[in-house]
């Protein structure tokens, strides 16, 4: 089958896909309010701006080189917030991300700089199979305080493009937006890294995070209290080596920001898209057939 008729019919299943979420998402977001006191957002944010500046952190791998340039435009494009500087964070040796980085205006960060640990150093492996550079690039994501500039910085997966306008500030709360997933052992490993089980039940691993940098000084303060080393060895010290994947950094910093700081919190349903990677060829085409249902879309690649 070719990729227009896979997507044709990828089409046929939209409407029905699109209210489906649509209705949980309401039930989540009523249950959200009423039973756990956080503010939520049911409408879109399509007319709304922000007036609080951010930086955009981007961890990135060649791999995912074909996907950023389109990050990149669409977090122009669509974030309603004055953006400082856009960080691209790789690997020295990643020629084609430093080639975007210089055709898109963005700031390159060798990502050995921020830790003095490489992924090499983490030894995490399941079933064979070597998970230490996805935990390495959560780490990376939350050094973002050593580098950027303004009070607040938005991490932004590489493989994930906007398709509507986003506010991440609103009536003077911090936008958190919840997926579909729930991870239990995320959840747990909350419990040992922090010391409580979270309370909200809904995940914010959405493939993009506001992140305010007090808060985030706080939340390493606590572990590193807990756990007398650095919160990234403690981190390590937490993982479930049974598990391919036993931490989240998304889901970690948005229930300690609910514990700690709900009345500064506002939740949101992400209506996201899940799509190949090849299909980015007709990115025009699936922006108009998603728009006004769906504000990312996803190209994910997962490679061993």
């Amino acid at each position: 089958m070719g990729l227009l008729a896979a997507i044709k019919r990828i089409g046929k299943k939209l409407y029905v896909d699109y209210y489906a979420d649509l209705f949980r998402s309401l039930i989540r977001l009523i249950r959200l309010r009423q039973g756990y006191g956080v503010a939520v957002a049911i409408r879109r944010d399509r007319g709304e701006s922000s007036d609080t500046p951010l930086d955009i952190l981007i961890p990135v791998i060649d791999k995912d080189s074909d996907s950023l340039p389109y990050v990149v435009d669409s977090a122009r494009e669509h974030i309603r917030h004055p953006i400082r500087n856009i960080y691209l964070v790789c690997p020295a040796q990643s020629v084609r991300v430093r080639e975007i980085a210089g055709e898109k205006g963005c700031i390159c960060v060798d990502e050995a700089s921020l830790l003095p640990i490489g992924k090499g150093d983490i030894g995490y492996r399941v079933g064979g199979v070597d998970r230490s550079g996805w935990l390495y690039q959560q780490f990376l994501k939350w050094c973002g305080d050593q580098f950027t500039t303004e009070d607040h910085y938005l991490i932004l997966d590489s493989d994930t493009v906007l398709i509507e306008p986003h506010v991440f500030v609103s009536r003077g709360k911090q936008v958190f937006d919840y997926c579909d997933e729930y991870h239990q052992p995320y959840f747990e490993a909350i419990g040992r890294l922090l010391g409580f089980f979270p309370a909200c039940p809904v995940s914010f691993t959405s493939h993009h995070s506001l992140v305010s940098k007090k808060v985030m000084s706080e939340l390493k303060a606590e572990i590193e209290r807990i756990h007398g080393v650095e919160w990234y060895r403690a981190i390590m010290g937490i993982v479930d080596q049974s598990q391919m994947s036993s931490q989240s950094d998304y889901d970690t910093y948005a229930h300690f920001f609910f514990k700690n700081h709900k009345d500064e919190m506002l939740v949101r349903y992400w209506f996201n898209k899940s799509l190949p990677r090849a299909s980015l060829s007709e990115l025009d085409l699936l922006k108009r057939r998603y728009s006004g249902k769906y504000r990312t879309l996803s190209f994910h690649e997962y490679r061993k």
